[in-house]
């Protein structure tokens, strides 16, 4: 079960996780030497424990590419959160060799944290060759040392959840195994850790996948701010090797 259905294809995509400590978080590539252009901060921060830092004075582009299979004439949506000073855009790379940009840059002029976003419809041709850019850039004017902060990168077939970058509460389910049953009936508890139940749930607010997809929410409970009960009933057949809980 999961409360949101939305994937991000990006990879620490709060730049939570860091090769060494020379300023290079994983699963990115810079335009230009991590040691010396980008920096791994913690006194500016969106989510987390750190964001990465940027001159803004010069050119300077961090990427993420071969997310994997590129879904041929489909929409990706890509979104950032960078805050600072100087000029920042964001384009959607894919196969072979294209990249959209967004049509005009961002003018970073204040300490506020600001959502960049952007749209693209791929070609027909297949790769994996796809991901996103994030440029930063001078925005003309006279600020001395200007600095750009990263907090956040979103790329997807789909928008990002509302309350995108916030993470998503941990959830735990109970009980974690059941077994196949043509009456399945089975009565779920869900534990959120460090964040509350803030309204009332119902069966629209729970997705189900693998062999849970097709049975019956019979009935959703909110029993306090932290818990809340999922009852399910139909024909539970172990099809598809895909009935974990999440």
């Amino acid at each position: 079960m999961s409360l949101h259905s939305q994937e991000n294809f990006l990879e620490n995509e709060f730049f939570e996780s860091w090769i060494d400590d020379d300023g290079q978080p994983e699963f990115w590539v810079g335009s230009h030497a991590f040691s010396t252009n980008w920096n791994k901060v913690s006194n500016y921060v969106l989510v987390g424990n750190y964001s990465i830092e940027v001159s803004g004075g010069a050119e300077r582009t961090l990427s993420q590419e071969n997310i994997g299979e590129v879904i041929p004439d489909e929409t990706y949506n890509a979104e950032v959160w960078v805050k600072g000073t100087g000029e920042a855009e964001i384009g959607i790379t894919y196969p072979s060799g294209h990249t959209s940009w967004i049509e005009e840059a961002v003018t970073l002029d204040n300490s506020d944290w600001t959502k960049i976003s952007h749209e693209a419809t791929t070609t027909d041709t297949e790769g994996d060759d796809g991901g996103i850019r994030i440029r930063t850039n001078d925005d003309g004017g006279d600020t001395p040392e200007e600095t750009i902060y990263i907090g956040a990168a979103w790329l997807s077939t789909q928008e990002s959840p509302g309350n995108w970058p916030e993470p998503l509460a941990s959830i735990s389910v109970s009980p974690d195994e059941v077994y196949e049953d043509e009456s399945f009936n089975e009565t779920f508890t869900l534990t959120l850790t460090e964040e509350e139940f803030v309204v009332n749930l119902d069966s629209g607010d729970i997705n189900l996948g693998g062999d849970f997809d097709g049975l019956n929410i019979a009935d959703v409970t909110r029993v306090n701010n932290t818990k809340a009960t999922v009852q399910l009933a139909g024909n539970l057949s172990h099809n598809t090797c895909e009935g974990n809980y999440r």
